[in-house]
């Protein structure tokens, strides 16, 4: 199916207490546009749902719980896009995903949220170079699902390692590279699963997964961009704008303007790499961070540190990290939530309109529950 920028007990498992609980997959693809826009934050076209399946491979152990209008669940073993429909108002297959970002997460995942009604809120693009610092929530652009499982047994629920995927459709990425685009290759489009993340949110907490990588993100949100698309960094009042996540009062330090751009204004430029305007003072960063200056930074799982390891039948909770913890006949809730980070550094403008195909499984080992 298809879909389209953070890593003991040596026992043996017998096949009763590990199975495969569920698999959520889409098929998303990205509208082909003429007309080219500049990424980051300004994506207009990104991939589409034309498809979403969550199936139960084992009916006894497991179920789907989606609320319904009568302050209660609906229980299914298999959920597709009419059954989403019927229970998510903002669901609609074929909307478009744009480039969001999980910055800011302090502003929403504090000691006061309630993770049995509260969702993730992600945001979206910087509006004022003079609050360069401010940034408004996403309404839309991402896909955000609230699921309450339903075990029969006791159990932790981690991913599965054969059903989660994000990979690229390369026969249609050759297929929009050759019709509208005679700079931007095949490659270029399939480098959109890199920009890929998903999240999740139950009582256990917040985690990111961060498909195709085997380290976690470093990704930082902040630093100088080019939003407009000029080739050169955002400037305001004769210095460059430094956007992103960090304190008001935090030390930010300039060189020297150029007396000429540098460097040369490249028509390579992306919205992380462009030019330095001549007579516009330069963001040192290096020396920012000397003198105080921190941005927040991402983090994100990779798919082993969120999988079962091999051959393991006892949960150690200093090892594995569940995304769920399920007593038997209790549902539970979790937020799956699918964006594209905008501070990835393969968000830029060349991946806008790539095809990927994304999957998700699950597994889960049945055993009592000790935390």
């Amino acid at each position: 199916m298809a879909y389209r920028h953070h890593k003991k007990a040596k026992t043996i498992m017998s096949n009763r207490n590990l199975f495969l609980a569920g698999v959520l997959s889409f098929a998303l693809t990205f509208a082909a546009s003429v007309t080219s826009t500049y990424a980051w934050f300004e994506v207009s076209e990104h991939a589409k749902v034309s498809q979403l399946d969550f199936s139960i491979h084992d009916e006894a152990d497991f179920e789907i719980g989606l609320k319904n209008n009568n302050d209660g669940y609906d229980y299914y073993h298999e959920v597709n896009d009419e059954i989403l429909e019927s229970h998510f108002a903002r669901y609609q297959p074929n909307s478009t995903l744009h480039d969001l970002s999980s910055n800011y997460q302090s502003l929403w995942l504090n000691e006061e949220t309630n993770p049995e009604t509260d969702f993730p809120v992600l945001r979206r693009s910087y509006a004022d170079k003079e609050k360069p610092h401010q940034i408004y929530v996403a309404q839309t652009g991402y896909y955000q699902f609230e699921f309450f499982l339903k075990a029969n047994r006791d159990m932790y629920l981690f991913l599965d390692p054969e059903s989660c995927y994000a990979k690229p459709l390369h026969d249609l990425n050759v297929a929009t590279a050759e019709a509208f685009h005679k700079s931007i290759t095949a490659e270029d489009l399939d480098n959109i699963v890199h920009a890929c993340r998903v999240s999740f949110y139950s009582s256990r907490g917040f985690t990111i997964w961060e498909p195709n990588t085997d380290v976690g993100s470093t990704t930082v949100f902040g630093g100088v961009l080019d939003l407009n698309g000029d080739g050169y960094y955002d400037d305001n009042n004769g210095k460059e704008v430094v956007y992103g996540e960090y304190a008001d009062d935090a030390p930010l330090v300039y060189d020297e303007a150029y007396d000429v751009d540098t460097p040369a204004y490249n028509e390579n430029h992306t919205a992380f790499k462009a030019s330095h305007r001549a007579g516009i003072a330069p963001f040192n960063l290096a020396k920012s961070e000397a003198a105080g200056l921190s941005f927040a930074h991402e983090t994100t799982y990779t798919l082993q540190e969120l999988s079962l390891p091999d051959g393991v039948g006892q949960y150690d909770p200093s090892t594995m990290h569940p995304l769920l913890a399920l007593s038997a006949g209790v549902p539970t809730r979790l937020v799956v939530t699918i964006y594209l980070e905008g501070w990835d550094l393969d968000m830029v403008d060349n991946i806008g309109e790539g095809h990927f195909t994304l999957g998700l499984g699950f597994k889960g080992l049945v055993q009592p529950l000790i935390d």
